[in-house]
């Protein structure tokens, strides 16, 4: 993608944490934006805060410009995004339907502790400080700490538990929201503190049971996030399993179901930036496997469909070679 023309399509916008200014100022910086860059053909927002979410809905209220919010938003999601947007013909809704669908697959929830306080900046801070301080090193690995404030909370906290398991709030005001509130003096005492990993620890408990029924799909996923850096594993996880409904090859081998599957996602990766591989002796080995090999074309086609990509015949033979070996 070149540069010039991505900065033609995306567009930056901060909203900082300042409540001495009204949320009206906000929202008129927002909607002179939107309509600067509006082209009739609607408007992709995607945010990390409740608030924005609001102001989507609030701007095709008003001014009618047809408007989608993508919350969460990750870098991988942002790519393929752009990508619809760039190589794909799709309309606003089409773009937007594809991505809930993908995204409402694999909810994926974090431990958290709330951080609170009024303006969250004064004892808001506070209170993170003193978790961090009491956690020992195995427990930063297991949970975040969201620092907010009051008046956020109130708004934003079932936003917030789309993707975050909430076990408890640390700060100087209770928010009187469904999860144990700790007030910052408390958290200093002895007892006090045991309560507060006791909650951790069975929360914790509780994900890792769940992660040992992660399907393999699931754990192809979770491979993917650490590997690939032009795809979006949620969306291509979901494109590989109607993939392999498709061939429908029996595999006996839970790992080498695995194996192909992260292998597919790699592939789609590696396409999607151009990679080229190379098949020794691809001629002689499609004759020996022409059968199998126009099936598995023919599925790979339809999946590349999906990407604006192509896959090339050496591709394919990598999938037949894995397919075949034991």
């Amino acid at each position: 993608m070149h540069l010039d023309l991505v900065d033609q399509l995306i567009f930056h916008y901060n909203r900082q944490h300042d409540h001495g200014l009204i949320e009206g100022f906000w929202y008129a910086k927002f909607r002179s934006m939107a309509i600067s860059i509006n082209r009739n053909k609607g408007i992709l927002l995607l945010v990390d805060m409740g608030s924005l979410y609001e102001f989507g809905k609030r701007l095709q209220q008003e001014i009618g410009i047809l408007t989608r919010v993508i919350d969460n938003i990750s870098t991988p999601l942002a790519i393929e995004l752009l990508r619809k947007v760039l190589y794909k013909t799709n309309d606003l809704d089409s773009i937007y339907q594809f991505t809930m669908m993908a995204n409402e697959t694999y909810p994926k929830k974090k431990i958290a502790v709330l951080s609170l306080c009024m303006t969250g900046k004064g004892t808001g801070k506070v209170a993170y400080a003193v978790i961090k301080n009491i956690l020992p090193k195995e427990y930063n690995e297991k949970i975040d700490i969201v620092v907010t404030n009051y008046f956020d909370i109130k708004g934003n906290y079932h936003e917030l538990q789309k993707y975050n398991k909430f076990v408890a709030v640390v700060g100087n005001v209770d928010p009187q929201l469904d999860i144990p509130y700790f007030p910052i003096g408390q958290l200093m005492d002895g007892n006090c503190q045991k309560k507060f990993f006791k909650l951790i620890d069975a929360e914790y408990n509780n994900n890792n049971k769940d992660k040992l029924s992660l399907d393999i799909y699931e754990k192809a996923r979770l491979l993917l996030e650490q590997y690939v850096r032009y795809l979006n594993p949620k969306m291509a996880i979901k494109d590989i399993k109607k993939f392999m409904i498709r061939i429908n090859y029996p595999i006996e081998s839970e790992e080498k179901k695995l194996n192909l599957i992260v292998h597919m996602g790699c592939m789609l990766d590696r396409c999607i930036h151009q990679d080229s591989i190379y098949f020794d002796n691809i001629r002689t080995y499609i004759h020996e496997h022409i059968t199998l090999f126009k099936m598995i074309r023919e599925a790979v086609d339809v999946l590349a469909q999906n990407y604006d990509t192509k896959i090339n015949d050496d591709e394919v033979c990598y999938i037949i070679k894995i397919l075949e070996t034991n």
